[in-house]
């Protein structure tokens, strides 16, 4: 399969990489602290809710204004789940933009590796022919000849995800 070029100029990515990655850090600091963090292992145990929880838990919060003996026996705070379901409707339309951007970034970096990959095999490729003949250059193609091995290192394993086309 032959990969479509995109080529940016350097520079431009350069500038505009450092630019994103200080509105990053603007971001992380500005809400580091109020977001969770959870481990992997939290975050596997994590139950899941339906899509529709989020609203129907909140006119059930109302409905239980109505009734303290239900409150009082199950020692339901309101304001406690009120306030996660407000904040989560604060947060939730980041999601799909930080989720799309992490995508276009994942994508870039695929379809950049790819462009760089494919000729740079067909050099690798008449090199390590013409070196049959001329010892000289297999120094050329020695850091190529290690990556390129049909045998990966344990620190060269693809990335999870990475091998269906998911950004990680």
């Amino acid at each position: 399969m032959s990969v479509p070029n995109t080529r940016v100029p350097t520079p431009l990515v350069a500038e505009l990489a450092a630019r994103t990655a200080k509105h990053l850090d603007d971001l992380e600091g500005s809400m580091s602290e109020l977001l969770v963090v959870l481990e992997p292992d939290e975050r596997r145990r994590m139950p899941r809710v339906r899509n529709s929880f989020l609203e129907a838990a909140l006119q059930f919060s109302d409905v239980l204004k109505k009734r303290p003996d239900i409150v009082a026996i199950t020692k339901y705070d309101a304001e406690a789940v009120v306030e996660d379901l407000r904040n989560v409707l604060l947060i939730a339309p980041l999601l799909p933009r930080l989720k799309a951007l992490a995508q276009r970034v994942s994508d870039s970096e695929l379809q950049w590796l790819a462009e760089a990959q494919e000729p740079t095999l067909a050099a690798y490729s008449v090199t390590r022919t013409l070196a049959e003949r001329d010892g000289s250059l297999g120094k050329l193609i020695e850091p190529l000849r290690k990556v390129l091995s049909n045998r990966r290192s344990p620190e060269e394993e693809v990335e999870e995800g990475e091998e269906e086309g998911e950004a990680v």
